[in-house]
């Protein structure tokens, strides 16, 4: 449903192709017998007429179509982010502690996957060998380990951009409007430089990439008045 409501656009601009689309995989499958059939079928019916149409439109619509739809699909190429996520409607009400409170839940969250994931790949190499097995056994479990490790990094960044990234996004944006004056683009030498990239490019390359990121949304929401709820400061 997410993609549907993110692509209306270019999935009705699409839909002005679907007739001849529809047309020519009619001719060549050679079906045409069978459509007519049920065009003939409905064509006594209240929507007989519709559907013929629909199957079978006048040549002069090609090229209104043709315009329409790719208007369509441009336009939701070049705006694809002119509604907000529901994260970033919802974050923009709350108040500089709200936002403080589920900043650090957040960051803590961030933290203990990229803890989970690391501690799993540490299994991995300290993982014994038996070393009076052959070479060829040595070098299959090497393989398979590799493998896990590789596997153990693609899980996490698919964990991470699914849990996290969208909604610490939103949680930037919105500390960032209480605080306009923060530069979102940190200098390379500043300590959360690194967390930054992560979240503008969701690249999680190079050490504690989620908990440089987490950092860095600590850093920001710090910059937020207000005490949090349970009274930290």
């Amino acid at each position: 449903m997410r993609f549907i409501r993110k692509h209306a656009l270019t999935l009705l601009g699409m839909s002005f192709f679907t007739p001849y689309v529809w047309k020519a995989i009619v001719w060549l499958l050679d079906w045409q017998g069978r459509v007519e059939l049920v065009i003939a079928d409905f064509r006594e019916g209240r929507f007989g007429a519709v559907i013929e149409f629909l199957l079978d439109p006048p040549s002069w619509t090609i090229l209104p179509a043709l315009i329409l739809g790719l208007l369509l699909i441009s336009w939701d190429a070049m705006f694809p982010n002119r509604a907000s996520s529901p994260g970033q409607r919802e974050f923009s009400k709350w108040t500089p502690s709200e936002l403080r409170a589920e900043t650090k839940e957040v960051a803590d969250a961030m933290r203990a996957l990229e803890q989970k994931y690391n501690t799993a790949k540490d299994k991995i190499l300290l993982r014994r060998i038996d070393w009076n097995a052959t070479s060829a056994e040595k070098s299959e479990i090497w393989q398979e380990n590799n493998r896990r490790y590789r596997e153990l990094a693609d899980e996490r960044d698919v964990a991470f951009r699914h849990q996290f990234l969208a909604k610490a996004r939103s949680l930037r944006k919105a500390i960032l409007a209480h605080v306009p004056d923060i530069a979102q683009g940190q200098p390379p030498h500043h300590p959360h430089a690194r967390g930054a990239v992560v979240l503008n490019e969701g690249d999680l390359a190079g050490p504690r990439p989620i908990g440089c990121a987490a950092d860095y949304l600590d850093s920001l929401s710090k910059t937020l008045l207000g005490a949090l709820p349970n009274g930290d400061g």
